[in-house]
C-alpha cells in the first residue's frame, strides 16, 4: 500500500509520479527504435541473396588458385637439389591447398556460425 499516493504520502508520491512522468516522456520516441534494434538483432539472416555473389567471388578466388599452384609448381621443379627452395615450394602446397579448402568452405561456416549466433540470441 505505500505505492498509493494518497494524503499522507503526498510529498514523498507527488515527486516520484512527475519523475516517471518524465522517464516516460524521454523514453517514449525511443520505443520503436529499441524494439527495431531488437528484431534486427534476433532475426535469422538470409544468406540466400549472397549465394550468387559469393560464387563469383570463389569463381575470381579460384583464377589464383591455379595461378598460385602454377608458380609453386614452377618453383618445385626448377629447385633443383637446393632443399630451402623444395621445401619452401612445399610450404606453398600446403597453404595453398588450406586456403582453397577455408575459402570453399567459408560460406557454409558463415552460415553455420550464423545459426548458431540467431539461436543463441533467440535463446535470450
Amino acid at each position: 500500500m505505500a505505492d498509493d499516493c494518497g494524503l499522507l504520502n503526498l510529498a514523498t508520491c507527488l515527486p516520484q509520479k512527475m519523475f516517471d512522468f518524465f522517464i516516460g516522456l524521454l523514453n517514449a520516441p525511443l520505443q520503436p527504435l529499441l524494439s527495431f534494434v531488437k528484431t534486427l538483432l534476433t532475426a535469422n539472416v538470409d544468406l540466400t541473396l549472397f549465394v550468387s555473389l559469393w560464387a563469383i567471388m570463389v569463381y575470381v578466388i579460384s583464377l589464383f588458385y591455379g595461378l598460385l599452384l602454377m608458380y609453386s609448381g614452377f618453383n618445385f621443379i626448377i629447385s633443383g637439389y637446393d632443399a630451402v627452395k623444395r621445401e619452401k615450394a612445399k610450404e606453398w602446397f600446403r597453404n595453398i591447398f588450406i586456403m582453397i579448402v577455408l575459402v570453399q568452405a567459408s560460406y557454409f561456416l558463415y552460415s553455420w556460425f550464423l545459426d548458431i549466433n540467431s539461436l543463441l540470441t533467440t535463446a535470450i
